[in-house]
């Protein structure tokens, strides 16, 4: 998976290409969008490199935890995404 990141007007934007979903460990959840661990940004912040780690997931509707969303709008990968 390929992380992008942008800095414009002191805003660092994460792009994060969503991905079939893989369940989780516990089983309560679906990944659908991971950067796998730490990932570099090509930004720096008082001369350090800015890291980033991120993941999107949606509950697991078949698992006895978890609970489903109201949809919105579909996304490339079927799922319903929803942004506030």
């Amino acid at each position: 998976m390929i992380l992008r990141t942008r800095l414009r007007n002191n805003i660092l934007k994460i792009y994060l290409p969503l991905q079939q979903p893989k369940i989780s460990k516990s089983g309560k959840n679906l990944t659908i969008a991971s950067s796998f661990g730490p990932a570099g940004t090509g930004v720096e912040y008082e001369g350090q490199p800015v890291l980033v780690v991120a993941n999107a997931f949606v509950r697991n509707s078949e698992h006895p935890g978890g609970k489903t969303q109201e949809p919105s709008k579909k996304t490339s990968v079927g799922r319903t995404a929803k942004s506030k």
